[in-house]
C-alpha cells in the first residue's frame, strides 16, 4: 500500500462522543509519505503490528497519541503494540505522544524492529508516555536524541525487560524539561552520551536492575537538575577510553543487587561518589576488565 495522505487511527473526541480506531497489520508493506497519528484530536487509536513493514518518509512525524485540535473535555489515547515486523521512520520524529491533552503507549516485543532517523520522545509536550520493551530492537540513527520526559509537565517512562536499544549517533536524555525514568531489568542498551536530567528543572532517574548498559559517558546536562542513578544489578560498560566516564550526578546509589563495572578493555575514570542504598556503596561494586 502506498499512501501520500495522512493516516489517522482514532480521530476526534470531546469526552462524550469519542472516535475509536483500530488497525491490525500482519503482513505486506505500507509506504507512507505523510503524518501518522494513532489517537488524534481526542480520539482513541490502537495499532497492532504482528508482521509486515511500515516505511515512513516525506512530510510529518509518527505520533502515538497527539493532542492536536482536541476539543474541550477531550484527551487522545494512542497505543502501538508491535511484536514483529519493521517500522522504518526515515523522516520525521517518533513521539509517544506528541503533546497534551493525550497519552501514548508503545509496547514492543518479540522480533519487532523500530528504526528512527530523527528524534524519539517518550512523554512530550506536557503529556505522559510509556515505552514497554520486552523484546525486539530499537535503533536510533541520524540527528536528534532519545528523550524520556521532554517538555515541562511531561512524564516519560521506559520499562525494558529484554530487547536491545541502540543509539550511538546522538545523546540520550533521561528527562529534558519534565520527569523521565528508565527502568532497565534485562536486555541491553548501547548508547553514546547519556544525560540524566538535561536541564535545571528536570527530574531524571535511571534504575539499573539488570541487563547491560553501555555508554561513552554518564552525567547530567545541568548539575542543578535532579539526577539519580540507581545501581541494583546489571552491568555498566564504557564504549571507549574516557577520563570522565561518570560524573556530576546528584545521586548515584548502590543497592543490594550491587554494581558491576566492566571496562571492556577501555581506560576509564569515575569521579562520581557511589553512595550506600542498602548495598554497601562502593564496597558492593565489582570491577571487571
Amino acid at each position: 500500500v502506498n499512501c501520500s495522505s495522512e493516516i489517522w487511527v482514532g480521530q476526534f473526541g470531546d469526552g462524550v462522543g469519542i472516535g475509536n480506531g483500530i488497525y491490525n497489520l500482519s503482513g505486506g508493506t505500507f509506504n507512507i509519505s505523510n503524518w501518522v497519528a494513532i489517537g488524534r484530536s481526542g480520539g482513541n487509536g490502537q495499532w497492532t503490528m504482528t508482521g509486515g513493514v511500515i516505511n515512513k518518509f516525506g512530510n510529518g512525524s509518527f505520533l502515538v497519541g497527539t493532542g492536536f485540535s482536541t476539543p474541550a473535555g477531550g484527551s487522545s489515547v494512542g497505543q502501538l503494540d508491535h511484536s514483529a515486523g519493521l517500522i522504518n521512520v526515515q523522516s520525521g520524529e517518533f513521539l509517544v505522544p506528541e503533546n497534551s491533552p493525550s497519552t501514548g503507549t508503545y509496547n514492543i516485543s518479540g522480533t519487532a524492529s523500530l528504526v528512527v532517523n530523527n528524534w524519539i520522545a517518550v512523554g512530550r509536550g506536557g503529556a505522559a508516555g510509556n515505552l514497554n520493551m520486552s523484546g525486539g530492537s530499537i535503533t536510533k540513527t541520524g540527528g536528534g536524541n532519545i528523550v524520556i520526559g521532554g517538555g515541562g509537565g511531561s512524564v516519560g517512562i521506559l520499562n525494558q525487560t529484554n530487547g536491545v536499544i541502540t543509539n550511538t549517533t546522538s545523546q540520550v536524555w533521561v528527562a529534558e524539561n519534565g520527569t523521565g525514568t528508565w527502568n532497565l531489568y534485562g536486555g541491553a542498551a548501547y548508547c553514546g552520551i547519556v544525560h540524566i536530567a538535561q536541564t535545571a528543572g528536570s527530574v531524571g532517574t535511571l534504575n539499573l536492575n539488570g541487563g547491560v548498559f553501555s555508554a561513552f559517558e554518564v552525567t547530567s546536562g545541568d548539575p542543578i537538575g535532579s539526577s539519580t542513578l540507581s545501581l541494583n544489578g546489571g552491568t555498566i560498560q564504557p564504549t571507549g577510553d574516557n577520563a570522565t566516564f561518570m560524573h556530576d550526578l546528584i545521586a548515584a546509589q548502590v543497592g543490594a543487587g550491587g554494581a558491576i563495572f566492566d571496562s571492556a578493555g577501555f581506560n576509564i575514570s569515575i569521579s562520581q561518589v557511589l553512595a550506600d542504598n542498602g548495598g554497601g556503596g562502593s564496597r558492593r561494586t565489582t570491577l571487571l576488565g
